[in-house]
């Protein structure tokens, strides 16, 4: 896998017309496929956003010093730390330098978007939530809140857990937890955000360490792409253990249905990720019925509106593995 990125198209291009070229030239095998992606914006020189409409990429770890204090600089860091080990990423490479030769696992996915079925999703949970206020049709806030439950932000990117109050004035919050909120009545326990990035909420359900569910984290990238009347991301995370962290967070965060809240002293189910999550969309799922105001639920099964296409796992080998078989 070969991946070509730029900010001029047609230098991705040129790029890639190369090294399909090289390929040919040298014996070393065909192009079986090809695939192109655009970041999309929220607005000119602002946050990415994904076909669903939402800003993409907010939350991810940095691992450079001078991206560490930036973020912090600009976000805060009394709740949440931006910055992540090297060793979230980076695994031994055996074909490397002994002291220097690390590498990194990468998941890759195609994940189609069916942009319309979100939006009938969006507007089911935006009914019920005008019904259990009493109105025959959702407003414009009640479609907003919808999504926002769903996901975790609000378009935006501002997190569905902060004070209504909050402003948006400069960078998208990330400074912050779920601690104030272990019932879920802001930020819904299967939104999507909160399903892939718990933050501290294994600590006080399930008395695990804070420091233990950061392991669990991915470096992640998400290219949006059209093709063929289709939509949707080209994923991509790096990490050092595919199995601990990637599969671990799909499959024990937001496939389960009982995470984070669920199953236990006989509370009802939470339902998985409503974003990516696969397997058991038609279980009851429960939404607040007031933003952040305790008592009675409403109860909405969502369905799933992402469909994987394709994936593969690979391994990027280190600098000195690629020096060495160059050589």
């Amino acid at each position: 896998m070969v991946i070509v990125a730029d900010d001029d198209p047609e230098r991705v291009q040129r790029t890639a017309d190369g090294i399909r070229a090289d390929l040919l030239a040298a014996g070393a095998g065909h192009v079986v496929h090809e695939e192109a992606g655009k970041v999309l914006r929220l607005r000119p020189n602002g946050p990415a956003r994904e076909h669903f409409g939402f800003a993409d990429g907010v939350s991810e770890p940095h691992f450079l010093a001078k991206d560490v204090e930036k973020a912090k600089k600009e976000e805060g860091h009394s709740v949440w730390h931006p910055g992540g080990p090297l060793s979230l990423v980076l695994a031994k490479d055996p074909g490397g330098d002994a002291e220097t030769g690390y590498g990194s696992y990468v998941v890759y996915r195609k994940l189609e978007q069916d942009v319309p079925h979100f939006d009938a999703q969006r507007l089911k949970l935006a009914r019920a939530l005008a019904e259990a206020d009493g109105r025959a049709e959702p407003h414009e806030g009640d479609k907003e809140l919808a999504g926002a439950y769903m996901v975790g932000r609000f378009r935006n990117g501002m997190p569905v857990n902060l004070p209504a109050t909050a402003s948006l004035d400069g960078s998208i919050p990330n400074d912050f937890d779920f601690s104030g909120d272990q019932d879920g009545l802001k930020c819904p326990y299967q939104a999507h955000t909160r399903k892939t990035n718990p933050r501290g909420d294994t600590v006080w359900r399930f008395g695990g360490t804070l420091e233990e569910e950061r392991t669990r984290r991915i470096a992640r990238r998400g290219i949006s792409y059209e093709s063929d009347g289709t939509v949707g991301l080209l994923f991509l995370c790096a990490q050092a253990d595919i199995a601990e962290q990637f599969e671990f967070m799909q499959d024990r965060w937001c496939n389960n249905v009982d995470f984070v809240a669920g199953g236990a002293d006989g509370k009802p189910s939470t339902g998985q990720d409503p974003v990516v999550g696969v397997g058991s969309a038609q279980t009851p799922t429960y939404w607040p019925k007031k933003h952040g105001v305790a008592g009675e639920k409403v109860t909405v099964s969502l369905a799933e509106s992402v469909t994987l296409r394709g994936a593969e796992y690979f391994f990027v080998p280190s600098r000195s593995f690629l020096r060495d078989a160059r050589g």
